[in-house]
């Protein structure tokens, strides 16, 4: 099974970056694509100097959809835009020009494995997974389950098969996406566009999930912080450290969850501090949320 890898690098190369790239191409056998600016090119290539094999690159700014986003919106492509940031839904859309750029590219290649850049890889996409693919569905995401609704995709990992049926489908998102964008809809990020459209067009065949005790999202991260190391080790294949805001509170959260699968136990604690923290900064933004709306 040919499988290649994709990860998409906007802004600086912090240390969550490095962390993420540090065990992606440590973890993956197979052959990995970078989707990275041409300004913030040189200092990738210092990091991954000992990488073997050596990734294949793809620069924003030579892909025709990406270069007029740019142009479109003004972006700075030497700055990393945060979730709060109101160019953030912008940034976003350049990982649907990036996949559509290597289905086109990588013809070849029977599957497509892309993740985010706050996500740390502890072990190689088992084989199972392809195969379930291959059997049930063209696409799978992580699960990112919304208590009292139906499972929500999560777009932070999605694995998927290259067939025209994915590339039409990633077409249209993007299409939908940035049209809201272009509506004022600067909220409209890549995984609210990716579920409203699936959703909406009931798409067939569904659209699969990945294992949520193997792929572990960010809203875990609490329990996380409680399960014993040998059921970690034995599990764990990704760690996503959405559902906190800000490079510092991702990079902890990854350190943290990577230290916890090497059999640092005392690393309970910084994963359990962070996720408390966002966990209750939420509620409490939800509860102002509630009470302007009953003043109101």
């Amino acid at each position: 099974m040919k499988l290649i890898v994709c990860t998409l690098i906007f802004g600086e190369i912090n240390s969550m970056v490095k962390l993420h790239l540090k065990n992606l191409t440590k973890t993956q056998s197979h052959k990995v694509c970078i989707g990275i600016s041409k300004t913030s090119f040189p200092s990738l290539l210092a990091v991954l100097k000992e990488t073997e094999p050596y990734p294949c690159f793809h620069f924003i700014e030579d892909d025709i959809k990406a270069s007029k986003i740019i142009q479109e919106f003004g972006l700075n492509i030497q700055s990393s835009y945060s979730y709060s940031h109101k160019q953030f839904a912008v940034v976003n859309l350049f990982k649907w020009t990036f996949l559509l750029s290597i289905l086109e590219q990588h013809k070849d290649t029977e599957f497509l494995l892309f993740t985010d850049f706050d996500v740390v890889w502890f072990d190689k996409l088992p084989n199972q997974d392809m195969e379930k693919l291959k059997i049930n569905f063209g696409m799978s995401t992580q699960l990112d389950i919304v208590k009292g609704e139906k499972p929500v995709h999560c777009t932070g990992i999605i694995l998927l098969l290259n067939k025209r049926l994915n590339f039409e489908l990633i077409t249209a998102v993007f299409q939908s996406q940035i049209k809201e964008i272009r509506n004022g809809n600067f909220e409209y990020y890549d995984q609210v566009a990716f579920n409203n459209y699936v959703n909406e067009m009931n798409f067939k065949p569904s659209i699969g999930f990945l294992p949520s005790q193997n792929y572990v999202i960010g809203s875990e991260s609490l329990k996380l912080s409680f399960r014993k190391r040998k059921s970690i080790k034995r599990n764990l294949v990704a760690y996503h450290a959405n559902y906190v805001i800000g490079k510092r509170s991702k990079y902890l959260l990854m350190y943290g969850v990577y230290k916890l699968q090497e059999g640092f136990g005392h690393y309970r604690l910084l994963v359990f501090a962070v996720s408390l923290f966002w966990k209750v900064y939420f509620r409490l933004q939800n509860f102002k949320v509630q009470i302007t709306s009953i003043n109101h």
